[in-house]
Parts: structure tokens; sequence; C-alpha cells
């Protein structure tokens, strides 16, 4: 059955007009700096990248330090999906992405980005794709929209929103819209972001070594609440990208999270962790656990022969601990899925070795 006329003067109106609004917005954005991105974009490029603070080596701005950095920003031009794609699921330094929410300016540049769903589909739409890439951009800004109380615009947000079945951006955005607006473990993130506060004030020598001791069980609690939330499917960017912030290699984390990471991380977790990170497609996903991971095996192979034991005043090995827990379910798993394995987990595991003492491997 041939097709008509009607048929094929639509398909071709379809096509120009397509064609017509791609011009109109691009005249919009390069000329008249309108539209989201154009606003995504002087976000990006007022980042200081020179100022590189990254203490990764797996982070491809480790290796710039003293030659100026690098210049990472959208083109006049409105950016193509798969650059966007690049930009904001990338692990970022966190010195870059501070030097630009710094202040209550940034959050209310966001909440109005918000507010605009109120507009059309269109502008709903594209405002729900970049608010949704601000929040994979990097752990901070998800923090910053936690602080700020925006989680019912974005909530607002995820239930609006119609993404197109062809953007390969679908899944992680709405996959990071859910993370940010799932409000099941945001009064735990909020009470663990005190406890570290009062935690810091024990290195100030504002609090006495019983004052600390009992705040331990507090944070004991926090933790294994959020290592749960690690197997829940709404709930782990959110608490991985929070966890990321915290299991780092520091004076603070050594007296407050690793009595806890103790108490509350097991071989199951870990195991579970790595199966995630070895089968998921999302970017998303990906770029935060192999984080996570990452941060998580070199704190755990700094500090098992280092740890200060606050309870007893005195420094104890936790040697066997950091093998079964960390490294023992890293094994098992590349043993018994070998063959399944995807070039990503290997780059994953890679990263995750190469600071591993040669009595781990």
């Amino acid at each position: 059955m041939e097709a008509g006329v009607g048929r094929t003067l639509d398909k071709v109106m379809t096509f120009l007009g397509t064609r017509l609004t791609s011009l109109i917005s691009r005249i919009s954005e390069c000329h008249l700096g309108k539209g989201p991105n154009a606003l995504v974009g002087r976000m990006i490029n007022s980042i200081d990248w020179a100022k590189p603070a990254c203490q990764h080596d797996f982070c491809r701005n480790h290796h710039l330090r003293g030659r100026g950095g690098q210049r990472t920003c959208l083109s006049k031009s409105p950016p193509r999906c798969g650059r966007a794609t690049v930009l904001v699921v990338l692990s970022w330094v966190s010195g870059f992405i501070c030097s630009i929410i710094v202040g209550q300016q940034y959050a209310q540049r966001r909440l109005r980005e918000a507010d605009q769903r109120r507009s059309n589909s269109s502008v709903r739409l594209l405002t729900a794709y970049y608010i949704c890439a601000l929040a994979s951009f990097h752990p901070h800004i998800r923090q910053i929209f936690i602080n700020f109380e925006a989680t019912e615009a974005l909530y607002v947000l995820v239930q609006e929103s119609r993404f197109s079945a062809e953007d390969i951006l679908v899944s992680p955005s709405r996959r990071a819209l859910i993370s940010v607006s799932e409000s099941a473990v945001i009064p735990v993130i909020k009470d663990f972001n005190a406890l570290e506060l009062k935690f810091d004030e024990y290195h100030h020598q504002q609090l006495t070594d019983n004052e600390m001791t009992a705040l331990l069980p507090h944070s004991v609690n926090c933790l294994s609440i959020l290592m749960r939330g690690l197997l829940e499917l709404q709930l782990q960017v959110l608490v991985a990208s929070r966890l990321s912030l915290s299991i780092v290699w520091q004076d603070l984390s050594l007296t407050s999270i690793l009595p806890s990471l103790r108490s509350s991380l097991n071989g199951d977790i870990v195991q579970s962790l790595w199966r995630l990170l070895a089968s998921s497609t999302d970017p998303v996903v990906s770029g935060t656990f192999r984080r996570l991971m990452f941060n998580l095996n070199d704190f755990g192979t700094k500090s098992c022969f280092n740890q200060w034991d606050i309870t007893k005043g005195c420094h104890v090995t936790s040697a066997g601990w950091a093998w079964y827990t960390l490294r023992l379910p890293l094994f098992r798993l590349s043993v018994y899925s070998r063959g399944s394995l995807s070039n990503s987990f290997r780059r994953s595991v890679t990263c995750s070795s190469s600071g591993i003492p040669l009595l781990y491997r």
C-alpha cells in the first residue's frame, strides 16, 4: 500500500518544522543568550578551571597541576547529546564545583530554573533535562538541592517531564531526578552532616574524648541506614554520592567513619555493589559507584594498618577486616564471573586496585 499525498506532505512538513525549530533555538541561544542551554553554558564557563585540586589518580584532571588547568565548556551552539553526556556524567573535581556553588545565589538560580516548569512544554522538557544533568554532574550539586529544600520542585519535574524515547539520557535523567527527590533517606543524610560537623569540632579540641565516644553510636546508626540504602534502587545514587564525600583519607574520616564503617559494612554488601557496577549500563550509576568503590578501597587499605581506636586510646590494625570485607568479594566476583565482566567494570577494578599494596593482590 503506497503512502498518500497527505502522509507525504506530513513527513515533509514535520522535517521542515523540526529544522525551523532548531534554527530558531540556535539563533536565540547563540545571539540572544536565552534558554536552558545558554544558562547551563554560563554556569560551566564560570568554573575556575585554573585551580585543579583533584586527589585521585583516576581523574583526568589529576595530571594537570602546574599547567594552568583545563578549559572545558559548552560551545556557543547548543551542545549535542553526546557532548552533554560527557560533561555531566564524569566525576569532576570537587574544588571546581565548589567554586560555583558557594553562597545562595547559585541555589536561587537553580530554583528559578525549576520554577520555569510552569511555562510551555518545550521549556519544561529542557528544564527537566538540565536539572537532571546538574543533579548528575557532581554529588555536591545534589547536596545543594537537598540543603535548599528543592526536593518538591524536583518531584514535580519527575511527574511532568516527558523525555523522548531516542534520548540516551532518559534512564540516567530519571534516576538522577528521582534519587534527589526521594525523601526517605534525606533526613538521615542531614543527621549525618550534623554529626560530621560535631566530629570536626573534636579536631579543633572543642570536644572531649568522652563526648566524642558518645557520638559514635549515632554515627553507626546513620551509616547503617545509608549502607542499606545502597541496595535500594531509588536511593542508591544519592547515598553513594554522599558516602563518597566522607570516605576519603583524612583525620576526620579516621575518627568518624572508620569505626562505623567496620560495624555496618560487610562482604555481602561490597559484593552486591561490585555486581551492580559490573552489570549497570547507566552512566550515572557507573560514574557514582566507580568513585565510591575507589574511595572505599583506597580508604580501607590505607587505614587498615593505622586505625586509631578512640575507645581504647591506641592504634588497632584491621588488616583482616580489610581483606574479608573489601578484597575477598572482588576476588570471588572476578573468579566466578570472569567471562561476563564488561570493559567498564574491568577499568573500575583496575582503578580501584591501583593503590592496593601487594599484600592484598
